[in-house]
């Protein structure tokens, strides 16, 4: 289940089998700058193909490195989930 956009492709098949093997009902959504542009059809994609509840981080990221968990702990999310950024 991969997502394509903008000639990239985004594998997120890995993410819906985690959250829906886990039953993950909160979820964290980081999207780089270049691809925040779409995250309405990232966001429909995995609404679609799971029964999560998800938020979207608008604070920049510039990659992989860059996943601030701390700041987002009082949003008690289950899993913050990297959209676009290398394994």
């Amino acid at each position: 289940m991969n997502l394509k956009l903008s000639g990239f492709e985004i594998p997120l098949e890995e993410a819906t089998n985690t959250i829906n093997k886990k039953k993950y009902k909160r979820i964290l959504l980081q999207i780089p700058e270049g691809l925040k542009i779409h995250f309405l059809k990232i966001l429909d994609f995995l609404e679609k193909e799971t029964s999560a509840e998800f938020i979207i981080s608008a604070e920049p990221c510039f990659g992989a490195c860059d996943i601030l968990s701390s700041v987002y702990k009082d949003l008690d999310v289950d899993l913050i989930v990297p959209i676009g950024h290398t394994p």
